[in-house]
C-alpha cells in the first residue's frame, strides 16, 4: 500500500481544506494510506475557531508538528510553497489560485497540477484536475421556490453593504456564512447560493440555482464586479478560472455581464432568478465535478510520479 502525505495550508474549513478533506476521502477509497499535517503556529495561516472539528472529520491520522512524521511516504501533495521539501519524496504541487503569491510555485517538483485550465495556463502546470466534490453528500434533496425566499452567501469575506440592502427591499432572506463547519444544510434550506470557487460548486451539487460573486473583485473606480449566474450556456467559461469572480474581461476570453454599481444593480440582478437552473447545475456538477473523477485523475499522477 501507497502512503501519502498531504500538507494541509489555512487553518480554516473552506476552500483549500475542504478540497482535502474530499481528496482524503477518496485516496482512501482508493486504497492509499494518508497522513495529513497542518501547523496552526504559522502566523501566514489563520486559526478560526471550531477547526478542531473539521480536524476530527479527517477519517486519518492528523500531525499538527511536522516533526513527528514518520517520513515513510511515497508521495507529498502540498498547495503552498512553505510545505515544499520537507520531506524528501515525490511530490505534487495543486495550485488553487493566481492571485496570492503563496500559491505561485518557487522551486521544483515532481509534479505540477492546477484545479482550472485558466491556472494551468498562467502556471504552465502539467495537469488540470478540477476541484470536485462529494455529490452523495451536497445532494439535491429539494427544489428552489419558484419566487426565491433564502439566499446563502458562502464567504469569508464581508460583501457590499448594497447587497444586504438589495435583499432587504426586495424581502430576501440573506444568510451570510463564514467560517461554518457544516453549511449543508443551509444549502439545501436555500432557494439560491452565492459564491465563488468551490462554494459555488458546492450549491451546484444541491441543485441550486447559483450566482458567481467574490466580494474582493472591484474595477478600478471600486465598482463591485459580478461574473453573474451561472447558467448551461457560460459554464465552461466559468469553470475556466475555476469560477473564481475573478474572470472578468482578463485575457478578452470572457467578457463580464454585470457591473454592480448601486442596489437596483443588485435588485435586477437577484430578481432574474430562474428556478430551473438548479436542477440545470446538479447535472453540471454530475459531469464536471465528481470526487470520484479527482481522485481517480490523482491516482493516476500518483502512480506516474512514484
Amino acid at each position: 500500500m501507497n502512503k501519502i502525505c498531504l500538507f494541509l495550508g489555512h487553518n480554516r474549513f473552506t476552500g483549500v481544506n475542504t478540497w482535502a478533506l474530499t481528496l482524503v476521502n477518496e485516496l482512501l477509497e482508493l486504497n492509499y494510506d494518508v497522513d495529513v499535517i497542518f501547523e496552526n503556529n504559522n502566523s501566514i495561516f489563520c486559526y478560526v475557531n471550531g477547526y478542531d472539528e473539521f480536524i476530527k472529520k479527517i477519517p486519518t491520522k492528523v500531525y499538527h508538528d511536522r516533526e513527528y512524521l514518520d517520513n515513510n511516504y511515497d508521495c507529498a501533495i502540498v498547495s503552498y510553497n512553505d510545505h515544499l521539501n520537507i520531506i524528501d519524496v515525490p511530490t505534487i504541487f495543486v495550485s488553487h489560485s493566481t492571485e496570492q503569491s503563496m500559491s505561485i510555485l518557487n522551486g521544483e517538483v515532481t509534479y505540477h497540477v492546477a484545479v482550472s485550465e485558466r491556472i494551468k495556463k498562467y502556471y504552465n502546470a502539467d495537469e488540470t484536475i478540477l476541484n470536485g466534490i462529494d455529490l452523495d453528500y451536497f445532494k439535491m434533496v429539494n427544489e428552489p421556490n419558484t419566487f426565491p425566499n433564502n439566499i446563502v452567501l458562502v464567504s469569508r469575506y464581508n460583501p457590499s453593504y448594497t447587497l444586504h440592502y438589495a435583499c432587504k427591499v426586495i424581502g430576501l432572506n440573506l444568510v451570510h456564512l463564514k467560517y461554518e463547519e457544516n453549511i449543508l444544510d443551509q444549502l439545501q434550506k436555500a432557494d439560491m447560493v452565492i459564491g465563488a470557487g468551490r462554494s459555488a460548486y458546492e450549491g451546484m451539487a444541491c441543485g441550486k440555482p447559483t450566482l458567481i460573486y467574490n466580494p474582493l473583485r472591484k474595477d478600478s473606480s471600486g465598482n463591485l464586479l459580478v461574473d453573474g449566474w451561472i447558467k448551461e450556456s457560460n459554464f465552461e467559461k466559468l469553470l475556466y478560472r475555476n469560477c473564481s469572480g475573478f474572470g472578468i474581461g482578463l485575457d478578452g476570453e470572457f467578457e463580464q455581464d454585470f457591473y454592480v454599481k448601486k442596489v437596483e444593480d443588485w435588485m435586477h440582478l437577484l430578481t432574474i432568478y430562474t428556478k430551473d437552473d438548479g436542477g440545470k447545475n446538479r447535472k453540471l456538477a454530475e459531469k464536471y465535478l465528481s470526487s470520484k473523477l479527482m481522485g481517480y485523475k490523482f491516482d493516476k499522477v500518483i502512480k506516474k510520479i512514484i
